[in-house]
Parts: C-alpha cells; structure tokens; sequence
C-alpha cells in the first residue's frame, strides 16, 4: 500500500512539473541585430592564412583508399630521424580495396620528397613507426 502512495504522489508531480512547463511561453528576446555590408574587418586572435580555392594546407606524402588509420594501430607513423628527415608511413590500399600494403615516404631537409614506396613487399595491416 504504501508503495502504491508513493508511486501515485511521484506521477502526481511528474504530471503538474509537465503541465506548468508546458503552458509556460518561452519569451525570445528581441534585440536587433547588427546591419552587416560584407566588408567588416573581424578580428580575431590567429587569422587562418588564405589558400586559394580549394588549395591544400599542407604536402601530399601519397595517397590511399583506406580511410581508418588509426583503427587498429596506436603507434607513431612519422619519426624524425638524426639527420633531421621526416619518415612517414601509412596504410595504403587500392581503389579495388583488395591490396592493402604499408606505404612510406621520406622528406628532405630541403623539402622535397623520395617518393611513394610500398615498404612491405606482402599484404599487410595497420602501420607504425
């Protein structure tokens, strides 16, 4: 019995918090909003450079099909070698989806690049340096 009051008394006040909530109008405030012509200056703290259209914001290293990365693999795919070169590896799969390869590529000092290379000669998995 006494479960049944208390079960009554709490659907009671479910019932009137929903009632009041219910009828109760939200009120918007009306402010008006500044005319903006489109050519303000904004500023803000770290301007993002523009590129150009659809420009990239960074190199191109190489290129896959397979977009999980970092699906199965927690470990780093670049490393700085003593010789302040960049090497770089990544899961590289064909567009048929069934070859999957470990890629690398090295960047130069000078900022060029050795080239896509398929480093494992075999299918293989997620990749890391």
């Amino acid at each position: 019995m006494r479960k049944c009051i208390v079960t009554i008394s709490i659907i009671s006040v479910i019932i009137f918090r929903t009632y009041v909530f219910a009828n109760n109008k939200r009120v918007a405030s009306h402010e008006p909003l500044p005319k903006l012509r489109g050519d303000e200056r904004v500023s803000i703290k770290n301007p993002v450079p523009y590129l150009g259209g659809r420009q990239s914001p960074g190199d191109q290293i190489g290129m896959t099909w397979y977009d999980l990365q970092a699906s199965g693999s927690f470990g780093q795919r670049i490393i700085m070698d003593d010789y302040g070169r960049a090497h770089i590896d990544w899961t590289l799969m064909d567009a048929a989806g069934v070859n999957r390869y470990c890629a690398w590529n090295a960047r130069y000092t000078d900022g060029t690049y050795y080239g896509e290379t398929q480093a494992s000669p075999v299918w293989s998995g997620y990749v890391r340096i």
